[in-house]
């Protein structure tokens, strides 16, 4: 079969044998086949892992085992660390010794008029005068004439000793044997008391200012002008205030006995 009629039945699928049809289907394949993309790999999905069992939940008595644990701990590192007692046998110490201040140092600031030194060792008639800037040495003793006058010094101590008057240095005190004397004693630094001596009596005071006057053999008088002074007789002792004035009478023995001291307002 030829001319259009064999086309007509070429394209009529009902007309059309099975054969034609498979080689026609042939046909469109081998057309259609560069057309088509290429295909694709298969995609292969990863293996799902297992899931991983959820951790079973913490209980109560755990915890308390923890805090439990750290508590230990702690109160051993504190015992570690306590301070450890010294097992050697503790010495006493012997509290510190007050040693006796030094003897004072008495130097004569000023000077005017007739005067005598006599040296410790006594007996030398021919001991020198004494000037301005000499030092009283101890256990010396100095007298002035009738119109002579001194002034003595230590540190801020000061003492104007009167005409007619006679001084002796024992070991730092100065004691007044006759004659008149004003006396300025300040508070010292160490606060050690001052001590000061008239015929045969002992004053002792942290600071005053007072007048005093000795006569051999008669008595003595304290005016007190500032401060306070405390009088030993021997066999007690009196302290007079500022503003009062003190006389103690001899009695007429050559040893010297004293009479209560008589401590009256001064006027």
């Amino acid at each position: 079969m030829s001319g259009p009629e064999a086309e007509d039945r070429l394209w009529d699928p009902e007309a059309a044998s099975t054969g034609e049809l498979d080689e026609l289907a042939a046909r469109l394949e081998g057309q259609l086949a560069p057309l088509r993309a290429p295909e694709a790999p298969a995609l292969e999905l990863p293996a799902r892992e297992p899931e991983a069992a959820a951790p079973p939940p913490k209980s109560s008595a755990g915890w308390w085992v923890a805090v439990c644990v750290a508590a230990a701990l702690a109160l051993w590192f504190a015992w570690r660390a306590r301070p450890v007692p010294d097992p050697s046998p503790r010495v006493a110490q012997a509290p510190p010794t007050q040693t006796a201040p030094a003897p004072a140092i008495w130097r004569v600031e000023a000077l005017d008029g007739e005067n005598h030194c006599r040296p410790a060792d006594a007996g030398d008639e021919d001991a020198p005068d004494l000037d301005a800037g000499s030092t009283l040495e101890d256990g010396a003793s100095l007298q002035l004439g009738a119109e002579a006058s001194a002034r003595l010094s230590n540190g801020d101590a000061q003492l104007e000793l009167h005409p007619s008057s006679l001084l002796r240095n024992d070991a730092g005190v100065l004691a007044l044997l006759e004659g008149r004397a004003w006396v300025d004693l300040p508070a010292r630094e160490d606060s050690a008391p001052w001590r000061f001596a008239v015929d045969g009596l002992t004053v002792e005071t942290p600071s005053a200012r007072f007048m005093v006057s000795a006569h051999a053999g008669v008595g003595i008088e304290l005016d007190v002008i500032t401060g306070e002074l405390t009088i030993a007789d021997g066999q007690g002792t009196t302290t007079a205030h500022a503003g009062q004035l003190c006389r103690a009478r001899f009695g007429p023995a050559p040893v010297v006995e004293l009479e209560p001291l008589e401590c009256a307002t001064s006027p």
